[in-house]
């Protein structure tokens, strides 16, 4: 299977009650730009008769980098904790500013993005689910404008993390974008217009 682009991420404020976690006020976050997943495990090797007799490797956590077109400042209160406040311009009574504190902490959440794939010779969808993440605010970069426009894109970071029955992460192969969409809004409990 061939991962051949990436469309959508969506998000939901994660509650956990006796290791289950159930998402609310889940919405879309951005087209993705690009998406890595990494892991950190833990590995251990029983050795016998000078060879390895065995060898168990365990889930840690885990690195969600994101680049998407971008994040509306109410989803940066969620995702990285800052506080939007009236920025008190002249004849503007809607303008916010947000503001960041070195104590921000941002809220839990499940991320979920589909992507197209090639199976088979036949283009299919893929969608994931992480299912328990936090980010921090990515670095940010400014250059003057020379002959070549080019575009900076923001990337932000997530850790994941396994909930208490060891799972952190749901994935299915779909036969249309349709039903990649279908699955994350059922699992992020997503209503209405939210996904739009």
């Amino acid at each position: 299977m061939y991962n051949i682009g990436v469309r959508e991420v969506f998000y939901g404020k994660a509650s956990k009650s006796n290791g289950a976690v159930t998402y609310s006020g889940s919405k879309k976050l951005a087209d993705a730009i690009n998406i890595k997943i990494g892991y950190t495990k833990q590995s251990a090797k029983a050795y016998a008769g000078d060879r390895i007799d065995d060898e168990i490797n365990r889930f840690i956590s885990g690195l969600l980098t994101m680049q998407q077109n971008d994040v509306q400042d109410e989803d940066r209160t969620i995702l990285f904790g800052h506080k939007q406040v009236p920025a008190s311009l002249t004849g503007s009574t809607e303008s916010k500013e947000t503001n960041y504190l070195d104590t921000d902490e941002g809220e839990f959440v499940g991320i979920a993005f589909y992507a197209p794939v090639r199976r088979n010779k036949v283009t299919m969808y893929k969608a994931v689910l992480l299912k328990y993440v936090k980010f921090v605010d990515g670095d940010e970069e400014y250059k003057t404008q020379e002959e070549n426009i080019d575009f900076y894109k923001e990337e932000i970071t997530g850790n994941f993390y396994a909930l208490k029955d060891g799972s952190y992460k749901d994935q299915i192969v779909v036969g249309s974008e349709e039903l990649a969409v279908e699955w994350i809004k059922k699992k992020l409990n997503i209503t209405g217009d939210a996904a739009k």
